[in-house]
């Protein structure tokens, strides 16, 4: 057999192997719609989280910089009614 033909079932006998890999992992590893709802949960609430975050920060560094009427020690005691 010539050399070229070897190489050439070889390259196209890889490309299947990736193809069948690929296509068992998607059939036995994607998530279903039940596992999408629970990571979509998960995501609003991780958002909401660094929303809180943010705007946590956001306040200290407004009182340590004297912009707002709560000082850094009011800010960290709890949450001040401005």
């Amino acid at each position: 057999m010539d050399n070229a033909v070897v190489v050439l079932c070889i390259i196209v006998g890889a490309g299947l192997s990736v193809l069948l890999a690929y296509s068992a992992t998607h059939m036995f590893f994607r998530q279903g719609p039940e596992i999408d709802d629970i990571a979509l949960k998960k995501r609003r609430a991780q958002i909401q989280y660094m929303r809180e975050v943010r705007m946590r920060n956001h306040k200290f560094i407004a009182a340590t910089c004297g912009d707002t009427p709560i000082t850094v020690r009011a800010f960290l005691s709890g949450p001040v009614d401005a």
